[in-house]
């Protein structure tokens, strides 16, 4: 799968642990299936094409309003962009190098400290911090890594947005932010190195350069000698590279503040020479230290994101979004062999049938009528994925009902994929609702939503307890904390 694709089928993930949505929403996979009908395709199914179409599906179904699809687009495209652009800002980098290690001929020779600097140890530096956030730190990396902050401020109004908010979780969460970032970053400095090694082969085929070594520290020529060797060595075959004898180095010493050369073999055109024929091993050495690092370190970044795809696509939750979708198309064969298959899709939630299990939320009244369709829209909880399905407990005082009501939530055949508990906020939430509303958390798993959803707000603010409302809203909050369910998963019914 391609990263946008990738990353749209993310976002669309992320939007609904945000929001508490059911993995696996009833209407979208009927949509989505319903689609692969119309398509009469006898192909088999692509996974991944039909994960894509469900996250599209979702997020122009249920993120409407929230700028869901469109900022989702946005960073896909802004990070397309970026595997365009950063090399290009990579070869402009490495112009812009090239001119600082490369003075006027006529006016100081090259240091090739400065070129060794430029094309070896600034791209090391910047190599190192990368792998270290890289690697095994995708967290870190989504924070700290100076891309991070070149995307948040290019898409900084996108990222604003509510469902653009989710990016860091995105990245973090499916482990593709290490080794995206570290690519990234390869990206840009092969552009660099490439670039300063391009220029740089073109200046010295048609410019006379003379090569030089100066420090303000104390630097000897044997120190000089042993660095070349060193870095010299593992390019020796390469025709033309040799690493610099002791009178080449000798000679090459410049004297910057007296602007001449101290040292000379005697013999001016050998000199002449010999400072000249540097230009080959800093070509070879910049690309060996510099640039080839920076290529193995693309591959095994681009490895790595894809390796990341595989494993965040296996997930749970998309294997189960899978699943739901391929009972909802289970083919029936109709007539001879030599027929066509009858696709038919199952009734689900949309259609006016109950969700299949593990698809949607179910609403459960808990001694409180079922809220109406307007309620439910009003405060997006539609939008959530609903079952359908609508169970009940008439009586608080009704053991078996509730029993009856957790058996459900618990069967393979009837188990939701969430739950949306209704209770009446007249009532104080005592210790018969916490516990109900903790052992259906503890029945549907930690990892499924739960939400309450409080009726009748309006009639107790106008009752002569009304002024005490605040206190009663915070005291169901509480209480469904210590049950397992997030404040924030706690609705009124007004929004007044």
């Amino acid at each position: 799968m391609r990263l946008g694709d990738f990353v749209q089928v993310e976002f669309a993930r992320a939007w609904q642990e945000e929001r508490g949505a059911s993995v696996v929403d009833p209407a979208v996979i009927e949509l989505v299936v319903a689609e692969e009908v119309e398509e009469s395709s006898d192909a088999p199914r692509d996974d991944d094409a039909r994960l894509v179409r469900y996250a599209e599906r979702l997020l122009a179904v249920r993120v409407e309003g929230e700028d869901g699809p469109g900022s989702v687009a946005t960073l896909r495209a802004g990070l397309t962009a970026a595997w365009l652009v950063l090399p290009l800002l990579g070869v402009l980098a490495g112009g812009l190098l090239l001119e600082a290690s490369l003075p006027p001929n006529d006016v100081r020779p090259v240091n090739v400290f400065g070129v060794v600097a430029e094309g070896i140890v600034l791209p090391g530096i910047f190599l190192i911090g990368t792998l270290i956030l890289a690697t095994g730190a995708g967290r870190l990396t989504a924070r700290l890594h100076w891309l991070v902050w070149v995307l948040g401020w290019l898409q900084g109004r996108t990222l604003r947005t509510r469902v653009g908010s989710l990016a860091g979780r995105v990245l973090r969460r499916s482990g593709v932010a290490g080794p995206l970032f570290a690519a990234l970053s390869h990206l840009f400095w092969i552009g660099a190195l490439l670039s300063l090694l391009g220029f740089a082969t073109w200046r010295f085929a048609f410019d006379d350069y003379l090569f030089s070594w100066s420090s303000t520290m104390p630097v000897g020529a044997e120190g000089v000698q042993t660095l070349f060797e060193v870095l010299t060595a593992p390019v020796e075959w390469v025709p033309g590279v040799d690493a610099p004898t002791a009178v080449q180095v000798d000679v090459s010493r410049y004297a910057s503040l007296e602007a001449d050369w101290p040292r000379s073999s005697g013999d001016p055109a050998q000199d002449m020479s010999l400072r000249k024929g540097w230009y080959a091993l800093l070509l070879a050495v910049v690309a060996f230290w510099g640039l080839l690092p920076r290529l193995a370190g693309l591959g095994l970044a681009t490895f790595g994101v894809k390796r990341c795809i595989r494993q965040a696509l296996a997930s749970p939750s998309n294997r189960a979004v899978l699943d739901a979708m391929n009972a909802a198309g289970t083919i029936v064969q109709r007539g001879t062999d030599e027929g066509r298959a009858d696709p038919r899709p199952a009734r689900l939630a949309g259609s006016g049938g109950a969700a299949r299990p593990g698809q949607g939320l179910d609403v459960i009244a808990f001694a409180t009528p079922r809220p109406g369709d307007a309620v439910l829209e009003a405060l997006g909880l539609d939008r959530l994925g609903l079952s359908g399905t609508l169970l009940a407990v008439a009586d608080d005082d009704d053991e078996a009902e509730m029993s009856a009501v957790l058996a459900a939530l618990a069967a393979p055949d009837t188990a939701p994929g969430g739950a949306v508990l209704v209770f009446d906020v007249s009532f104080t939430p005592g210790r018969v609702r916490e516990r109900f509303v903790a052992d259906v958390v503890g029945t549907l798993g930690a990892d499924s939503p739960v939400h309450l959803l409080l009726t009748e707000v309006d009639r107790f603010r106008r009752s002569p307890r009304g002024r005490d409302f605040e206190a009663r809203h915070t005291s169901w909050k509480e209480m469904a904390a210590r049950a397992g369910v997030d404040g924030d998963r706690v609705h009124l019914d007004s929004v007044s």
